[in-house]
Order: C-alpha cells, then sequence, then structure tokens
C-alpha cells in the first residue's frame, strides 16, 4: 500500500513538473524551434516574404560565399567579438560571484548594484553609453584627456568600435554573475572540509577543482549558451565594419 502511494505521488510530482516546463517548452517550439527550422528551409529557396518559395538549393550560399564581400567581414567581425566577449564575460562573471560570496554586512545591497544593469531596457542604456563614449563630450574621453590621452572616436572609427561594443556589453554580466552565484551557494559544505582535508588553504584556491566537479553539467550549459547568444547578439549594422 504505502509503495502505491509513493508511486502515485511520484506521478503527480511529474505531472505538476511537465506541466511548469510546458510554457517554456511550447514558447521554444514556436518562437525558436519553428522559426529556426523555418528559415532553414527557406535559405534552400527564393523567397522574400511575399512571393512564392522556390526550390534553388544551393545556389544561396554559392551566392554568400562566392559573390558577397560583405558575408567574409561579417563572419570575421563577429568571430572577434565572440572570441573576446565569451572569455571576458565568463571571467568577469566567475571573479564578480567569488567576491559577493561572502557573508559581510550589506553584501545584499552589493549583489543588487552588480545585477541591475543586466535588468535595465536595452534603449536606456546604449543612448546611456553613447554620451559617455560621446568623442567631445564623454565621460570617458574627459578621464582619458584628463591623464594626457587623446580619446578615439570610439562609435565611429572602425578601429575602435568593436572594442567599444565589448566594452559596452561587460555591462550586463550581471546574469552570469547571478548564476555562478548560485552555483557558489549551492556547494555543500563538505565539499570545502574535504579541500581542507586535501591541504588547500583559503578559500579561494578551493573554488576551481571542487566546484567544477560539483557542478559541471550546469557550467556547460551556461557556456554554450553564452556563445550562442554571443554569435547571435554582435549588432547587425556593425558586422559590416571593415
Amino acid at each position: 500500500m504505502n509503495r502505491k502511494k509513493g508511486f502515485s505521488l511520484e506521478r503527480r510530482e511529474k505531472a505538476w513538473g511537465y506541466l511548469f516546463v510546458s510554457p517554456w517548452v511550447f514558447g521554444f517550439l514556436v518562437f525558436t524551434a519553428g522559426p529556426l527550422l523555418f528559415s532553414l528551409y527557406a535559405s534552400f529557396t527564393n523567397y522574400d516574404i511575399t512571393s512564392q518559395m522556390d526550390w534553388i538549393g544551393l545556389r544561396n550560399f554559392h551566392r554568400m560565399f562566392k559573390e558577397d564581400p560583405l558575408f567574409w567581414i561579417s563572419l570575421k567581425n563577429t568571430l572577434f567579438y565572440v572570441v573576446l566577449m565569451v572569455p571576458l564575460t565568463t571571467l568577469s562573471s566567475v571573479t564578480i560571484a567569488v567576491l559577493l560570496n561572502v557573508k559581510i554586512p550589506g553584501m545584499r545591497l552589493f549583489r543588487t548594484m552588480f545585477y541591475l544593469p543586466s535588468v535595465l531596457s536595452g534603449v536606456g542604456v546604449y543612448l546611456l553609453w553613447m554620451q559617455i563614449l560621446n568623442p567631445e563630450s564623454g565621460l570617458v574621453n574627459r578621464i582619458l584627456a584628463f591623464i594626457g590621452i587623446h580619446g578615439p572616436a570610439w562609435l565611429t572609427d572602425p578601429n575602435w568600435t568593436k572594442p567599444a561594443i565589448i566594452f559596452m556589453k561587460m555591462w550586463s554580466i550581471g546574469g552570469g554573475m547571478l548564476m555562478y552565484l548560485a552555483s557558489l551557494q549551492g556547494v555543500p559544505e563538505q565539499l570545502y572540509e574535504a579541500a581542507e582535508i586535501d591541504g588547500a588553504g583559503a578559500r579561494l584556491p578551493q573554488i576551481p577543482q571542487h566546484h567544477a566537479a560539483h557542478d559541471q553539467s550546469g557550467h556547460l550549459f551556461r557556456d554554450c549558451h553564452r556563445l550562442d547568444r554571443r554569435f547571435s547578439d554582435f549588432p547587425g549594422g556593425l558586422r559590416h565594419v571593415g
């Protein structure tokens, strides 16, 4: 009888779990997987939204690789952005999470301050950074001028546009920081005690090996997701900047 009750409780828990996850699954299928598959099929056709799809095979890809010079510039700029942005955001997120994973008065305020920029309106943030990076009156160039350095035109000079975009994106590392902080706080205290027995001294040197062993799959998912986002969130108009 107890086994039947336990089995029934397990089935109810699974049903509730599927119910709660179903909105995300529906959104993924309708707004991510569906458009992705449709775009894949449309890439083999001659289609401009208003006309009928005409199957043309690999002609679009041939034109993209052989006849479109902007494709290679776009690919180069995107790879430059991803190669620099992913390690920088990961390292910064982990570092800030480690620094915020201490129990001192006011720590909740500091965590809120670091996380807040990641939930601000994108339009407002970009307007703010346009003012900060203004070559004539921006805060960054004023600071550089104060120490005797002539600041560049961050958002109009092709040599400085990509570094400026990376610098701007570092503003919103609070989301990654929050996930790493949650992972750090989820590490059982027994692992830290085992690290001390193994010879680790300070808390900081204990983190890489034991924390990675505790949450390796979670880190892999977050890093893959971050890599995918970096490939997709580079501003479209700036991909063609040489």
